[in-house]
């Protein structure tokens, strides 16, 4: 049942790095403007969530907003009043949210999977190095892929596509092996819905979502097929690429859709908006793998 037809995602900002930090010194966080763009499609607004804040700023935008999107990027996970910080804080909170019977959902796409199954993990590291680069994979599905949240819904198309199509974009220095997986016990609260292999033949789980709670995770990068260009990244710009991408922010949106989130003014909603802030055009800057980037000096 939907509690809102007017979703607002909130999407958590991250320290520059990937070269951000060289060019646009000045300011203290960004976000890929192709996560915008995905959720906008999918029919949501976008929040952006501040890295360096006290657990109550957290604790009151996650009470407006109706669920957050944990995007990618090169964040460290041990920088103070970064990233990872703001993201355990986050899904503490969410998970309180849950057990109150407050819906509320989260999706981590690459390094935001890696932060999701790492939080669980008492803030211990669990990856392995892999370096899979623009390496565009099918996915290969668990046999009760189908039992889950994420999946259940999905029609049979787009899950016939996502299993044959090499069309998930992969860009990622870390994995989480099956091996990591089970030896840090995380099979006690996570499912594993598919793992893929590089081109070294390393087998990486490729999504995930929480047992108990509305939390799924995603190693590839389902924004990059619609909104990212740079020839250098081979990233899959087919009619059945961008369909299939779309399907993951849908399913956020529709998720989302089941919070009674709200701001307590109208005037308070359109402050925190995406809409304030415009995005850079980054695509020719070296080191910059983003075509659009929000830049924003708060943190």
């Amino acid at each position: 049942m939907e509690a809102t037809e007017r979703p607002i995602i909130g999407i958590l900002t991250q320290e520059p790095c990937l070269g951000v930090d060289k060019h646009f010194a000045d300011f203290k966080s960004y976000i890929p403007a192709s996560y915008v763009k995905a959720v906008e499609a999918s029919g949501a607004r976008v929040a952006p969530i501040f890295i360096g804040n006290p657990e109550a700023y957290y604790r009151k935008i996650l009470g407006q907003v109706n669920g957050v999107l944990i995007p990618g990027g090169g964040a460290s996970f041990y920088a103070d009043d970064g990233y990872a910080k703001a993201g355990a804080m986050i899904y503490k909170i969410a998970k309180e949210f849950n057990e109150n019977r407050d819906y509320f959902p989260i999706m981590g796409i690459c390094l935001g999977f890696q932060l999701l199954l790492y939080t669980s993990n008492n803030e211990n590291e669990l990856r392995t190095r892999c370096d899979c680069f623009y390496e565009n994979l099918a996915l290969e599905f668990m046999p009760s892929f189908r039992q889950s949240l994420l999946y259940s819904r999905a029609p049979i198309h787009v899950l016939q596509e996502l299993a044959t199509s090499h069309i998930t974009h992969n860009w990622h220095m870390w994995c989480i092996t099956p091996s990591n997986f089970t030896d840090n016990g995380l099979a006690k609260e996570w499912k594993v819905l598919s793992t893929n292999s590089n081109n070294r033949g390393l087998k990486f789980i490729s999504s995930v979502e929480h047992k108990v709670y509305p939390f799924a995770g995603i190693q590839f990068h389902p924004e990059k097929n619609a909104y990212e260009w740079k020839l250098t990244q081979d990233n899959p710009h087919t009619r059945i690429a961008i369909e299939n991408a779309r399907y993951f922010f849908d399913w956020l949106v529709s998720q989302a859709s089941g919070s009674h989130h709200s701001f307590e003014t109208e005037e308070e909603e359109k402050a925190a908006l995406i809409y304030n802030y415009c995005p850079e055009y980054t695509a020719y800057i070296p080191g910059i793998g983003y075509d659009q980037t929000y830049l924003f000096k708060n943190v």
